[in-house]
């Protein structure tokens, strides 16, 4: 389920509002506010927006309503993993179209990983200070 929807189904539920009613409530247009529910558009990604947004369904923030809501917002803003067991094609080639050798294959190859390793530090630290928590590897 994406975000926008989610979004209609607990403003239907929850708030018992029209789409109008609701958007000046949270303080958008109402065609903004459609968009976002339609995912023609991002919702916005500052947290006091989406805290505000539970609040205004009436829900508890630690809900599990609340908190499916709060992962779909989140997950387009959360910094995704790399894979770090990749493999080059063994058809890979140099530009002058020479072969690698074996030690420049293994070499490029554990060049990759560590650049997604790397990545995967910078990731975690994001995701920790942004949502407070760790994403598993895609």
């Amino acid at each position: 389920m994406f975000f926008g929807k989610k979004l209609k189904e607990l403003r239907l539920k929850h708030a018992q509002e029209g789409l109008r009613r609701f958007s000046d409530t949270a303080g958008l247009c109402p065609s903004e506010y459609s968009k976002i529910e339609r995912g023609l558009i991002p919702p916005p990604s500052c947290k006091v927006w989406i805290y505000g947004m539970i609040e205004i369904l009436n829900l508890e923030q630690d809900s599990k309503e609340a908190l499916e809501l709060y992962e779909l917002w989140a997950e387009p803003f959360v910094m995704q993993k790399m894979r770090t067991d990749v493999v080059c094609s063994p058809l890979t080639h140099k530009t002058d179209g020479t072969p690698l050798t074996e030690d420049e294959f293994v070499g490029l190859n554990e060049h990759i990983n560590s650049i997604g390793r790397k990545h995967n530090k910078n990731a975690d630290k994001y995701n920790e200070e942004h949502f407070g928590k760790k994403r598993k590897d895609i």
